[in-house]
């Protein structure tokens, strides 16, 4: 835990970066991330050069989640059995690997598809194991009244980054070469595990009884099963993933069939919800302690929601970044405040096994839905696809504040 000073006023923006190691991991994945972003970009341009169809982003995305999906419960009992920071040290150092192997493959001209559907499996299961190790970690980076103030700020690492590394994709890839937009990503691994080398952590972190890992996923689902309340944020989490995130998969069609650009337009499609997520993590940072969490985190799904549906129709290219990056905002309200929930409703010998289904539900079942959206765009085009599953979405979460807001409104982080 970080050195005793003077304590921050309560709801001040930057209360969590007083912190040293937290300080410390934040500025970290802010590099990490926007590495990450940049080659998410150089990936899905090259995909789509490769073949020209929408379909083949999906195939892509659907490795990554068949991994997430099977592997992250395992990752998650895996993350509370073992040490954390060296299963982070371990997972940072094979992502690097697998960023080099995408590099050399494209510098040498040798890349095909199959190369990105096949590392895009390899980097999914490292996450698997990664993401609930991280997660885990973070509680005993910050006193537990500045957790959800660390919550917002950490995602603004993600999507402060994922302004970032858009908006550099495009000079980048144009000024050195598509196969930078890896080794750049390679090397940004390394403040990762600078960081997590030097943190200063309890000698014993919580963990988990040592019991075969078949009886500790049991017990992990049993834990689950247990809590109405988690099932129904993994319930609307995944819901809203599935059929609305994906949209993400299909910037590239939007940037190439409707405005009609290459990927510069990308770049800046990929860069506008990231400015809006990056807007939003500081506003929940500065509000956290705003006490009805529920009705928060149903608000952030319906103009989520809502801001896509009217982008899935725009064809001005200035308006469509500005509904993009109300979009970023909204969703980042949404799932920074699942996130808090989640933790503050676990207890630490569960907490690897239940963030492991946060994971599932943020970052697995949206490359799930990719693949039948990018399915739908090629066939209905590519608002019809946004749009359909939109409206599911935004279903699902109106008919959660009619059945369950209440019930919601009443949880206080």
């Amino acid at each position: 835990m970080a050195a005793t000073h003077t304590r921050p006023q309560p709801g001040a923006t930057f209360a969590a970066l007083h912190h040293r190691n937290f300080r410390l991991m934040w500025l970290s994945l802010l590099v990490s991330n926007s590495g990450t972003w940049l080659q998410a970009v150089a990936q899905d341009f090259l995909v789509y050069n490769l073949t020209g169809r929408a379909v083949d982003l999906g195939l892509v995305s659907l490795a990554r989640a068949v991994a997430l999906i099977s592997l992250s419960f395992l990752g998650g009992t895996i993350a509370d059995r073992l040490d954390k920071r060296k299963l982070v040290l371990v997972t940072q150092t094979l992502f690097a690997a697998a960023a080099v192997t995408l590099g050399v493959l494209v510098q040498t001209g040798r890349i095909q598809v199959w190369h990105v559907v096949a590392l895009s499996f390899v980097n999914a299961t490292l996450l698997a194991v990664d993401q609930p190790a991280r997660q885990s970690l973070l509680p005993h980076l910050v006193p537990r009244e500045d957790l959800m103030n660390a919550i917002a700020l950490n995602s603004i690492t993600y999507t402060g980054a994922a302004a970032l590394g858009p908006a550099l994709a495009g000079p980048i890839i144009g000024a050195v070469g598509m196969a930078w937009g890896f080794y750049l990503n390679a090397l940004s691994f390394l403040s990762v595990m600078w960081a997590v080398w030097t943190l200063q952590l309890p000698p014993h972190l919580p963990r988990a009884q040592s019991e075969p890992v078949l009886s500790a996923i049991g017990s992990g689902l049993r834990y689950i099963t247990s809590s109405p309340v988690i099932l129904l944020l993994v319930s609307l989490l995944t819901v809203v993933s599935f059929f609305a995130v994906p949209y993400q998969s299909l910037l590239p069609v939007f940037a190439t069939r409707v405005f009609h650009g290459d990927y510069r337009e990308l770049g800046y499609l990929r860069a506008a919800p990231g400015i809006g997520a990056l807007a939003g993590g500081f506003l929940l940072a500065r509000f956290a302690v705003f006490p009805h969490k529920g009705w928060l985190m149903l608000g952030g799904a319906l103009g989520f929601s809502a801001s896509l549906l009217a982008f899935a129709f725009m064809e001005w290219m200035p308006a469509a970044l500005a509904l993009l990056m109300a979009t970023g905002l909204m969703f980042t309200v949404f799932q920074s405040t699942v996130q808090t929930l989640m933790q503050q409703l676990t207890a630490d010998d569960m907490r690897g096994r239940v963030m492991s289904l946060f994971t599932i539900s943020a970052i697995g079942m949206w490359p799930l839905g990719a693949w039948p959206m990018g399915w739908a765009a090629d066939r209905f085009g590519v608002t019809a696809a946004v749009a359909g599953g939109v409206v599911v979405a935004g279903t699902y979460a109106l008919a959660v504040t009619a059945g369950a807001g209440r019930m919601l409104g009443r949880l206080r982080a």
